[in-house]
């Protein structure tokens, strides 16, 4: 069972597109989180790791076959999606909020980029996706925007085919993000320091807990 918060505390989602500093930018939130939450008397958010580095590593799948098979990428980003629900509702067991790294949106993204449209569409309409859209809608969600030599390949994720590709990728996190009725904040290419970034979140959060505040008053 998730524990009930003390106060309303809002969830923190760090998404886009690949090679934009969100692992860096997550890890710096957990350590700027482990003085503030005790200043603010709120207990330490639960940290998800990126789940599709982890699942892609399960498969036999290359980053070709990803690309080249819609529906190899289909069936990839749905496991992609229930190892997200998953990684989430065991993260909130132990507190009741959570930083994660990446999120459900995600693997829509991808589907929508190497499957298709209707492959995008299939999933979110599925009952998973709809289970978690409302805790996006709740949360801060903030978008990298690609920072142009930033991108790099580590091996396992399948990286844009060039610049425009990866600009495209941002634009459709934004795009899914407005239709699925999500609010979002861009975190601009120009911060590139790694406290800038970090309090540009927590600027972002502590605002989303104003206005927590208010709507139960």
């Amino acid at each position: 069972m998730a524990h009930p918060p003390r106060r309303p505390i809002a969830n923190i989602y760090i998404i886009g597109s690949q090679s934009t500093g969100k692992t860096t930018l997550v890890n710096g939130l957990m350590e700027e989180f482990k003085a503030l939450c005790g200043t603010l008397g709120v207990p330490e958010p639960s940290l998800i790791v990126e789940v599709a580095r982890i699942v892609i590593k399960k498969t036999s799948f290359t980053t070709e076959d990803i690309r080249n098979s819609p529906d190899l990428s289909l069936m990839l980003q749905k496991q992609i999606l229930a190892a997200q629900v998953e990684a989430e509702r065991t993260a909130l067991d132990t507190s009741p909020w959570v930083v994660s790294d990446r999120s459900a949106l995600d693997p829509i993204v991808y589907a929508h980029t190497y499957a298709g449209a209707d492959a995008a569409k299939q999933i979110t309409e599925s009952g998973t996706w709809q289970a978690i859209r409302q805790r996006m809608a709740e949360s801060v969600v903030i978008v990298c925007e690609p920072v142009v030599d930033w991108l790099q390949d580590d091996g396992v994720r399948l990286l844009p085919k060039d610049n425009e590709e990866w600009i495209q990728i941002h634009r459709r996190f934004c795009t899914l993000l407005e239709e699925e009725g999500i609010g979002y904040s861009v975190l601009g290419s120009d911060i590139r320091e790694s406290s800038g970034r970090v309090d540009f979140v927590v600027s972002r959060w502590r605002q989303r807990l104003e206005e927590i505040a208010l709507q139960a008053e």
